[in-house]
């Protein structure tokens, strides 16, 4: 199989991640791009012939999802061991690059203490803490509906499941963050009317 990837001007994930000029990407956009490559994850996962044509990767308005260095911190535990790949070890690593997306920041920083270093190993646990609202991208805090954000929590830490067998599927990925997107379109955040936009 050969995949061809349209030249993005703005660079990958990874290239934005490291960017000194961060350009914040609105929560809503960066949920549409995680749908769409989680849709284009299903179709290759099922050979469905329905999949849309065109590009993986997004317009120059915003990121592509190619991953490019630091592979080894995407890798599913099982494929780290054996070295073989499956769709459950692609839903991990997806399960990473939701994290990624959420947290915007690399998924490994040797700068960080041990327990911080793996991103999803650190957003795992203070999801089990009750404390990843601080580690969430500080641009997106007061952007992010509780009930998308409890949603896309949901389907991010399935993903990242050690055991293989309690993973979802793309499909129930995609469909997932389509509900989350829906419940952020729902929910209509108060703005003062003294506070400048």
């Amino acid at each position: 199989m050969i995949h061809v990837y349209e030249y993005v001007n703005n660079g990958s994930l990874n290239d934005n991640l490291d960017s000194e000029n961060y350009d914040p990407i609105p929560w809503k956009r960066r949920l549409d791009i995680c749908i769409g490559v989680a849709r284009a994850l299903h179709c290759l996962h099922t050979g469905a012939n329905f999949c849309k044509r065109g590009p993986l990767s997004i317009s120059s308005d915003s990121v592509s999802a190619e991953v490019d260095s630091d592979i080894i911190a995407y890798l599913a535990p099982e494929v780290a061991i054996t070295s073989r790949v499956s769709k459950k070890s692609d839903v991990f690593s997806f399960g990473v690059v939701l994290f990624e997306v959420l947290c915007w920041r690399r998924v490994f920083d040797a700068e960080l203490r041990m327990d911080q270093q793996f991103l999803y190993t650190w957003a795992r646990k203070c999801i089990q803490n009750g404390t990843i609202y601080s580690i969430i991208d500080p641009y997106l805090k007061a952007k992010i509906a509780s009930q998308c954000l409890k949603k896309f929590l949901e389907i991010a830490y399935s993903c990242v499941q050690f055991e293989v067998s309690k993973r979802p599927t793309m499909g129930e990925v995609e469909a997932t963050l389509e509900v989350a997107l829906e419940l952020q379109k729902k929910h209509h955040f108060y703005v003062p009317s003294n506070c400048l936009l």
